[in-house]
C-alpha cells in the first residue's frame, strides 16, 4: 500500500520461525491490551472492532500496532504519545497485536511490530515498519507530515 521504513529499523517479528503467531503474556498488573500511558496518550483500540471504528471515523489517522512483549514497541510509546500532541489534526490510536485476531493481522499485512499505518479517509496511504535506533520518531514524523498533513 505504501512505503516502508529504511533499513536499520528495529522491530519484533509477529510470527516465529515456524510461521506460528507469537503471543505474549500480559505483564503483571496490566491488561494485555495496553502498552504504556502518559498524560498525552493516544487513544487505544482494545480489539479489532474498536480499531475498525477508529479507521472508519478518523479522516487522518496514525495507527501504532505494537506488543507488550516487544521492547522497541514499549520504548517508542512515549515518543508516539508526544507525536499525538505535536500533530493535533491527526488522530492517533495504539493497539496491541495480542488483542487482534489473525484475520485482521493478515488483512493489514502486519509481520513486524511496531508497524505504523498512516490512513486517510479509511485507506492506508503509507506505513512505517520498525523504529530507528537513533532519532526513532523522525521517519514517522516525516511520513505524517508528507502523507497526512499535506
Amino acid at each position: 500500500a505504501g512505503e516502508t521504513s529504511a533499513s536499520g529499523s528495529f522491530g519484533c517479528d509477529v510470527r516465529d520461525a515456524g510461521g506460528h503467531r507469537k503471543r505474549g503474556a500480559p505483564p503483571l498488573g496490566r491488561s494485555p491490551n495496553l502498552i504504556a500511558s502518559t498524560e498525552s496518550s493516544p487513544s487505544r483500540a482494545v480489539d479489532g472492532a474498536a480499531l475498525r471504528t477508529f479507521v472508519a471515523s478518523a479522516p487522518r489517522l496514525c495507527v501504532n500496532i505494537g506488543a507488550t512483549w516487544c521492547t522497541p514497541c514499549v520504548r517508542f510509546h512515549p515518543k508516539f504519545a508526544d507525536m499525538s500532541a505535536a500533530f493535533p489534526d491527526v488522530s492517533f490510536v495504539t493497539v496491541d497485536i495480542d488483542a487482534l485476531d489473525d484475520g485482521i493481522l493478515d488483512e493489514l499485512d502486519v509481520e513486524t511490530v511496531p508497524t505504523f499505518l498512516l490512513m486517510k479517509n479509511g485507506k492506508e496511504v503509507t506505513r512505517v515498519v520498525g523504529v530507528a535506533h537513533k532519532r526513532p520518531a523522525r521517519p514517522l514524523a516525516a511520513a505524517i507530515r508528507r502523507h497526512l498533513c499535506s
